[in-house]
């Protein structure tokens, strides 16, 4: 978990590609208990954009967090309010 005041945005890691990609159950009962502004999971599958009980769930490489880009980046959209599915890490904006 990330936090900047009251904006929490949560990071999964998971040790394998998912086969179809998709957010455990685990992951979603910690949405809807903290309902943080949005979620990161990473894995070595492919990226996809989903959202659970409203809060925006991204599905990324490792790669994001090789330079820490994709983290920081995904943090400032959120803080800032503008982290929808669909406006990636690896996104510009």
């Amino acid at each position: 978990m990330l936090r900047s005041g009251e904006v929490l945005l949560a990071i999964e890691a998971k040790a394998a590609a998912l086969h179809l990609p998709t957010v455990s159950r685990g992951a979603r009962s910690f949405i809807e208990a903290y309902r943080p502004a949005g979620m990161l999971v990473i894995h070595t599958g492919q990226d996809t954009d989903t959202e659970v009980a409203g809060v925006p769930v991204r599905l990324r490489g490792p790669e994001v967090l090789a330079t820490g880009t994709g983290v920081s980046s995904s943090f400032d959209r959120v803080h800032a309010g503008r982290w929808r599915p669909g406006l990636g890490p690896r996104e510009p904006g």
